[in-house]
């Protein structure tokens, strides 16, 4: 999605916009070409957002709180 340089508040709005603007409007057929890495899917895109978004989140408020 982007670098969000460990910020939760920036994450969470990342993770938000993706999402709503993207993922929820989109048809999961839609294949799209990133910036880097493999060509993916909306549908593969929304599984893996779906499944990493909580461990990403609690990984950016470790870092925040230098934990």
């Amino acid at each position: 999605m982007g670098n969000t340089h460990g910020n939760k508040a920036d994450f969470d709005s990342l993770f938000h916009d993706v999402t709503t603007k993207l993922l929820e409007r989109l048809p999961d057929e839609v294949t799209f070409y990133p910036g880097h890495g493999k060509n993916s899917t909306i549908a593969a895109s929304a599984r893996h957002c779906r499944s990493g978004a909580n461990a990403a989140g609690e990984a950016i408020s470790r870092a925040c709180r230098g934990a």
